[in-house]
Order: structure tokens, then sequence, then C-alpha cells
């Protein structure tokens, strides 16, 4: 037996529709709904699959500066027999793209793949003349050919499933909330919406006041007053902010995308 019984029971009471969701008993997550959604995610995923074939990638990207001179240490995951060229580009919160010159190597020189690879900018006094904040990022390849993600149709992944857009979308660990949590969440309160839905019950009605009036009886909430409405309301709440987000995000890399290789200010 548990030491605190109260535990055991708020425990149970928050697994059992998890449990209902898994064993085919949740009208939410049923055959029919769940194998159209699959084949929808398949089919949605396949325009996807060829961007993580990457030849070249580029992490761990870290910046120092001295003397007006800025360098960029990254590592460049890849071939280290083949070599790929390299560029250095910036841009801003308007999604400008700016192209830094005076680059040691110079722009598009060749480089093998191998960590704490270097560039040096020894004209990066020019960034004080813009009094705004740059992002930069290192191009492999054919800048014509650079893709900074999926654009807003990844947003479709996430309208099938929570969080799997912001997958499809890269690097997520400088999130706070990370994708897990919002495929969790969502579900998670869909599915106790679900359970608090079919555990609400009416009591019988009763006479009072020397049986002259009529009451009916109290609705009893599985959690607490209006929880089911509550519960799925915050679930969907979460799904529809994830599309949004990943939406946002996806005409982001369209723009910077667009103005890569239509307009570029030469730093």
């Amino acid at each position: 037996m548990s030491k605190n019984p109260n535990k055991t029971l708020v425990l149970i009471s928050v697994l059992q529709p998890l449990k209902a969701v898994f064993s085919g008993h949740c009208p939410i997550f049923t055959a029919t709904t769940v194998r159209p959604a699959l084949i929808l995610f398949i089919t949605l995923m396949l325009p996807f699959a060829g961007m993580a074939q990457e030849t070249f990638r580029v992490s761990n990207l870290r910046l120092s500066s001295f003397n007006g001179t800025m360098e960029f240490r990254f590592d460049l995951k890849g071939n280290p027999a083949a070599k790929t060229p390299v560029h250095l580009y910036f841009y801003d919160n308007d999604f400008r793209v700016y192209r830094a010159s005076a680059l040691v190597p110079e722009q598009g020189s060749l480089f093998a793949g191998g960590s704490n690879q270097r560039l040096l900018w020894e004209d990066a006094s020019k960034l004080q003349k813009l009094d705004k904040p740059l992002v930069p990022v290192i191009i492999t390849g054919n800048p014509a050919n650079f893709r900074f993600g999926p654009g807003p149709e990844a947003a479709l992944l996430s309208l099938v499933i929570p969080g799997l857009g912001d997958y499809v979308m890269g690097n997520t660990t400088g999130q706070t909330i990370q994708p897990w949590m919002r495929t969790a969440g969502a579900f998670g309160l869909l599915a106790l919406g679900w359970h608090a839905s079919s555990e609400r019950y009416q009591g019988e009605p009763s006479f009072f006041n020397e049986n002259r009036l009529w009451k009916t009886g109290d609705i009893h909430y599985r959690f607490f007053r209006n929880d089911a409405e509550l519960l799925i309301s915050a679930g969907i709440a979460i799904w529809v902010a994830d599309v949004i987000w990943v939406s946002i995000r996806g005409h982001k890399n369209r723009s910077l995308r667009k103005n890569l290789n239509t307009l570029v200010i030469e730093l």
C-alpha cells in the first residue's frame, strides 16, 4: 500500500484517461481518426525528407571580437575527404540579408569537414554603424540553394500532431517550451477533458420546502466545475498556438530565402 493514499488517487485520476487513449477507448483517438491522420502525416513528411540529407552541416557556432575584428568558430560536419565553399551572411529582424566582406579566408573558400573551423571578419566595425542586432549564419555550398528552413507549409505537420512542425524546423535546444511538451500538453489535456466529460453525471432530483418545490439534481464534476470544457479548450489552445508559431517561423524562413536570392546588402 502507498504511504500517501491521496497522492495515489491523484495519480490514478491522471493516468486513467491516458490509459483509455492507448487502449483505444477514447473517441478522440479511434481507428477512424488515427488512420487518416497517419496517412496525412506520411504524405506531409515526404517533401521534408530530402531537406535532412545535407552533405555538410554547420553547428556549434561561437563568436568573439577584438580590435574591430570578429572571429567565428564552428564545426563543419561532413566528409573529411571532401570540401565545400563556405560563406558568411547576416540577417536582421526585418529579414534583410547582409554579406560580409574582408573575410579571411575570403567568401567561398573551400573547407573540409571537421571541428573548430575558423573565419575572421576584419571589418566588423561596420556593425556599429548599423546600430541594429544581426544574426550570423554560415552557408555551405551554393548560397542560391540554401534554405534557412522549411516554409509555412510545415505548420500542416503541427496541424496533425502538435509540436511536430517544430522538429522539422530544426534546432530546438534553445526553446524554453520544447516540442514534446506541446505534444504531451495538448494530447494530455484533451484526454483529461474527455475523461472528465465521461465521468460527469447529474444527481437525482429532489423536493424541498415541504415537498412544494422541485429541484433538479446537482451536476457532479470529475475534477472541478466545467472541467471538461476548460481542459479541452486548453488542449486546443496549445495545439492552435503551435500551428501559428510554426507558421510564423516558416514565413520568416521564406522571406530570408527570398532576400538571399534577390537583395543582399554588402558590409
